[in-house]
């Protein structure tokens, strides 16, 4: 698997320039750009100039994150054109995967049932891919284990991507997203996934904690190795199935917001490198 660093790390004490330069340095050879530092950047700077600061690097941009409460939207026209901008950019950037996170609020799963959820995720995704697919980009379906989001499970995502059935849209699997659902008892489902449909993987950690304690702002989540969660045998099935492409740390953890970004990230690569060497 290849290092890929997630800007979610370093959100509120670095800039776009900085973890671009930063990540590079530690070791990192893919980066996941949040959109939000992308518009802060071009409202000062022209995309030629965010095209630029990947000149003579190594380093590549891997993925966007992300587009959030997808389904059942309150402003489904401005989602859509949010999307197209997004699209436009990974044109620019040659960046061709997108997270997409379906909606998370109290009471969605008694105020939807489970058919009227994957109906209607079938119907989002497959209108925001025929949106995509003139710039070649990827949907990548991330299912989140907390109680009030609309698709909790793997099992639910993998169906509901099966049912869309498009090359161009997948999964983003995440450790900790995935033990929020279960405790992570349900870890062998990943053997039945198609490598090919898994776009985007989120490595990371946590404490040990009951399920309904862990906080709604993932404030919980750790480098790899430095919580309980079982990810390096996440990252094992994940491998033995064939997948080989990106595992990105994807962390929102106050102590790394403390730190020096340099430090943070060089902390980060340390422990992402430790977790995926084997399938190097």
């Amino acid at each position: 698997m290849k290092y890929c660093y997630n800007e979610a790390t370093t959100l509120k004490n670095s800039t776009l320039e900085r973890d671009i330069e930063l990540a590079e340095k530690a070791g990192f050879e893919y980066i996941e750009l949040w959109l939000c530092q992308i518009e802060q950047y071009l409202e000062t700077h022209s995309i030629k100039e965010l095209q630029g600061l990947f000149d003579g690097r190594t380093i590549r941009p891997f993925a966007f994150d992300s587009f959030e409460d997808i389904l059942f939207s309150r402003d489904y026209k401005k989602l859509k054109e949010d999307f197209t901008r997004a699209c436009q950019y990974g044109t620019e950037l040659d960046v061709h995967n997108t997270v997409m996170v379906p909606s998370v609020w109290e009471g969605i799963n008694d105020q939807y049932s489970k058919e009227e959820i994957t109906e209607e995720a079938v119907r989002v995704l497959t209108e925001l891919a025929e949106i995509a697919r003139p710039y070649k980009m990827q949907l990548a379906f991330e299912p989140i284990g907390f109680e009030d989001c609309a698709v909790r499970s793997l099992k639910e995502a993998w169906e509901i991507v099966q049912k869309v059935n498009l090359d161009h849209v997948g999964l983003t699997l995440d450790v900790f997203n995935e033990y929020l659902y279960c405790g992570l008892n349900d870890i062998d489902d990943i053997k039945m996934l198609d490598p090919k449909k898994v776009f985007i993987f989120h490595i990371d950690d946590a404490p040990v904690l009951p399920l309904k304690e862990y906080k709604l702002d993932h404030s919980d989540r750790v480098p790899p190795g430095e919580g309980g969660l079982p990810y390096r045998k996440f990252v094992e099935n994940l491998w033995k199935t064939g997948y080989d492409e990106a595992a990105s740390v994807e962390l929102f953890n106050p102590a790394l917001y403390a730190m020096d970004a340099q430090d943070a990230i060089n902390h980060c690569f340390t422990r992402v490198k430790d977790a995926i060497d084997f399938t190097r």
